[in-house]
């Protein structure tokens, strides 16, 4: 998986396309001082728990599925990161600072704040699906008929010989004797 010492390696940035499951859509980069240098490759993963050692910590992914770089979150991971150094530089500590801190608290706040809704708006989207195709389940199925031995018609006689019951036969299925074929027969 990814591995980084002291903010170079590799790392996954980024979380697009969520599903139901808990699993999205993410990047893995070559870093250098944390900042995203070349993408390798996006996967879709689930969360498989943390990992913490004597010198480092980290979580472990499940990769479900490869997929080619996904360019779109690419570009925005980029954005970010250049929107983000370059607020950066523009902060100073003169007249006027105060809504440059405010947009850099604000952007840091930016992606977190638009996974809670993209894994919210999946989460509704799924919830609805399933609704929908309950309530097309239930507006399709008719009940079943009671089927009661006593409500179904009575062949006496048989069909292809001829033959008739005699009138001392009470058992409501029988079998014709000469070609052996059963009438009146009830499988629940």
């Amino acid at each position: 998986m990814a591995t980084s010492i002291n903010g170079i390696g590799t790392t996954f940035y980024g979380q697009a396309g969520f599903e139901p499951d808990g699993s999205f859509i993410t990047t893995k980069w070559v870093i250098f001082a944390y900042l995203p240098i070349i993408p390798t490759a996006s996967m879709r993963v689930r969360y498989a728990g943390e990992e913490n050692g004597f010198f480092s910590s980290g979580t472990s992914y499940q990769v479900i599925m490869d997929y080619p770089i996904d360019i779109g979150q690419v570009l925005r991971t980029w954005a970010y990161v250049i929107s983000f150094i370059t607020l950066l530089t523009l902060l100073d500590k003169g007249e006027g600072s105060g809504w440059k801190a405010a947009l850099l608290c604000a952007m840091a706040l930016l992606p977190h704040t638009l996974r809670w809704f993209a894994r919210r708006w999946a989460m509704d989207d799924y919830r609805n699906a399933s609704q929908r195709t309950s309530q097309r389940a239930n507006a399709n199925a008719k009940p079943a008929p009671n089927t009661r031995l006593e409500d179904l018609p009575r062949v006496s006689t048989c069909p292809k010989c001829r033959y008739t019951r005699k009138a001392d036969d009470y058992a409501p299925a029988w079998q014709c004797p000469s070609c052996k074929v059963a009438y009146n027969k009830v499988s629940n």
